[in-house]
């Protein structure tokens, strides 16, 4: 199971695909901060296709899981 610690270790990983697919081990473990990361890059198609719908629900789940940031990015 990732960890919040894995979390924040990816945030400084340059390569953005492993970041995006360590992200998205941790969004599938519901952790908010890791569902946020994963939809900023979805918005910005680092790492994976861009997708702004993806992106979108991705920020509003991680804006309902408490994390304020997403409301600007959604």
């Amino acid at each position: 199971m990732a960890s919040i610690d894995d979390v924040d270790q990816l945030r400084r990983n340059p390569d953005d695909a492993v970041a995006a697919n360590w992200y998205l081990r941790a969004a599938r473990q519901q952790q908010p901060d890791a569902v946020y990361a994963l939809g900023t890059l979805y918005l910005a198609g680092r790492g994976v296709q861009k997708d702004y719908l993806r992106a979108y629900v991705l920020c509003n789940v991680a804006l309902a899981g408490g994390i304020v940031a997403a409301f600007i990015a959604a």
